[in-house]
């Protein structure tokens, strides 16, 4: 075996991993830009400005991925080279290969949010249709399950609208989500989410089958431009608003 293949490098001497996140010309663009910034009235657009300093954002963050894939690819070398010359280091191999797993995965989503405005904060909207009380109470389920998987990833949510229901739940509830690619994340949720489940507000206890609608849009100034996607989520629970398990989200 090669020495190449075994320490997980090519013959150019850079991990495969990072040369697949180094974007050709990332330096060069970037000097590009950082000649722009300075360049007199270059804020004479702020939204032009915004939109070129978010890229000088990605392109750093690309810069960066490669930069620590790298790293993290030479302290595998050490790894190998020591457990050849008979070393125990095998837990501090496996745990610097879940880390490196990791964050290519990580890398790999980022890469994948490449629309327009897939790095921008988000504005959800949450409305719950027909179906009244039952309908209401799916759409807050919807709504705290935002909340709760905004707070895992830390991202700091404001609630512009929450319309209490009649009974339970809500009749509109609208939350921006501030974070990195918090729109390109939430994109997926746009759409008709389904609930079919025994109804607790049903004294027969009969199946019910509620469709509230989730739509999603980036915080920026010309939120005109922003894709629209629909899309059909299902899900089968007989959970209260608020409770663990009442959604998958």
């Amino acid at each position: 075996m090669n020495n190449s293949s075994a320490t997980g490098t090519s013959r150019s001497g850079r991990s495969p991993c990072a040369a697949a996140f180094d974007t050709p010309g990332t330096d060069r663009e970037l000097r590009e830009i950082e000649a722009r910034a300075a360049a007199a009235g270059f804020w004479s657009d702020p939204d032009g400005a915004q939109d070129v300093l978010r890229r000088r954002r990605r392109l750093q963050d690309d810069r960066d991925l490669a930069e620590s894939l790298r790293r993290k690819a030479e302290d595998l070398n050490v790894l190998v080279e020591w457990i050849r010359q008979g070393e125990p280091v095998q837990d501090d191999l496996a745990a610097a290969l879940d880390a490196l797993e990791a964050e290519v995965e990580a890398g790999e989503v980022k890469k994948t949010l490449g629309g327009e405005h897939d790095d921008r904060n988000a504005i959800v909207t949450i409305h719950p249709g027909t179906g009244g009380t039952e309908a209401q109470d799916w759409a807050e389920m919807l709504a705290r399950a935002y909340l709760r998987w905004a707070g895992r990833r830390d991202f700091k949510v404001d609630v512009i609208e929450w319309q209490p229901g009649d009974e339970a739940g809500i009749k509109a509830g609208t939350l921006t989500i501030a974070g990195d690619y918090a729109y390109g994340l939430m994109l997926a949720e746009a759409g008709v989410h389904r609930l079919v489940r025994v109804s607790p507000f049903d004294r027969r206890r009969a199946g019910t089958r509620r469709s509230p609608r989730c739509s999603c849009g980036p915080n920026c100034p010309e939120t005109s431009r922003s894709r629209s996607t629909t899309g059909t989520y299902a899900s089968t629970g007989t959970g209260r608003a608020g409770r663990a398990g009442s959604t998958s989200t």
